[in-house]
């Protein structure tokens, strides 16, 4: 993470899991300074395999994806 990021706007990212090894799990899909001109909006996560995957989508926010192929949702409207 870059914490000498001031201002930035990212929209509709998506981070998908497709771990071969269960034993791999990510807590967070997407990590990003916490200030107030910084917004992630519309971020998503989707799991493709049955094995272990991400944990949120951004910063330790929104769901762990847990079905396989079913996108959860996240956006952080900062500004």
């Amino acid at each position: 993470m870059r914490d000498n990021v001031t201002t930035h706007s990212l929209h509709a990212p998506g981070v998908y899991s497709n771990f071969r090894n269960p034993e791999v799990v990510v807590a967070t899909a997407i990590e990003y300074p916490d200030k107030k001109d910084i917004e992630v909006v519309n971020s998503f996560t989707v799991r493709l395999d049955h094995h272990s995957g991400i944990e949120s989508i951004a910063n330790g926010f929104g769901d762990a994806a847990e079905l396989k192929g079913v996108p959860m949702r996240y956006s952080s409207h900062q500004n």
